[in-house]
């Protein structure tokens, strides 16, 4: 037999090979990826259900941050002590305040709280730099120049918590009546940008109970309405809540 013709009939055998194999490998491979599909579109059904996208790392995304402040008529944020949130949002905070359609209301802890105490000295075995007690004042001390600002048409109004913290919430509501949040899944020592986050919206279930955003609302208007409006400056220059009117 003619060299090149051998050359030719093996070549074509080892191509028809090839095609074998990577037909086999394709059909495996798909069968592969359509159960993986399959149960990530699952997972996404069932996180639209209840409102909630996949969970992120760390911290909300500043251009998100910055759209919330920009377009939100009522923005909630409940914290253990707010401070990197609020000083690096300051303008936006400021600037939100600014406008006539947009009421910001935040939740912290009670300063000199037993909770705070008790997580001072737990965090202090893990992370030395870190002091909760320490931050909570420079957090209202940001809070207080931006509510004596001239240009400030709508004060922040300030509410501390003393026993009811179970989640950072970042929430805003919108003029056509759309919300979302941002929750963050606390667990200490570590710190909020060390912690899974959950970002939610309304959700598409039938039912309301299965609508994580709304069950955040609710339990922030809980603790909102649990704490007094009123507050007073004490001689070292902390803000404090009034006792609550049973």
């Amino acid at each position: 037999m003619d060299d090149g013709i051998l050359v030719t009939i093996i070549t074509a055998a080892i191509c028809i090979a090839i095609s074998i194999v990577l037909t086999v490998i394709t059909w495996s491979n798909r069968k592969k990826l359509d159960r993986v599909a399959s149960e990530l579109q699952r997972t996404l059904d069932s996180y639209d259900k209840y409102g909630l996208s996949m969970p992120l790392y760390g911290y909300i995304d500043p251009s998100d941050v910055k759209r919330m402040f920009k377009g939100s008529t009522t923005v909630d944020l409940m914290y253990l002590t707010g401070f990197n949130f609020i000083k690096y949002y300051e303008k936006e905070i400021k600037e939100a305040c600014e406008r006539e359609d947009c009421n910001i209301r935040i939740l912290l802890a009670m300063p000199g709280n037993e909770f705070i105490r008790d997580l001072d000295r737990m965090d202090g075995m893990m992370n030395k730099d870190r002091n909760h007690s320490e931050e909570l004042p420079e957090t209202i001390g940001i809070i207080n120049a931006i509510n004596s600002s001239p240009d400030v048409r709508n004060r922040i109004e300030l509410r501390f918590y003393s026993t009811m913290f179970r989640v950072s919430i970042t929430m805003g509501h919108y003029k056509e009546g759309d919300a979302e949040a941002w929750i963050s899944i606390f667990t200490p020592p570590d710190v909020a940008i060390k912690s899974l986050m959950l970002r939610a919206v309304k959700g598409k279930g039938e039912n309301n109970d299965m609508d994580q955003l709304t069950r955040f609302e609710g339990h922030f208007k809980m603790v909102w309405d649990h704490f007094s409006e009123e507050a007073a400056m004490d001689e070292g220059g902390y803000v404090l809540p009034s006792p609550s009117a049973e």
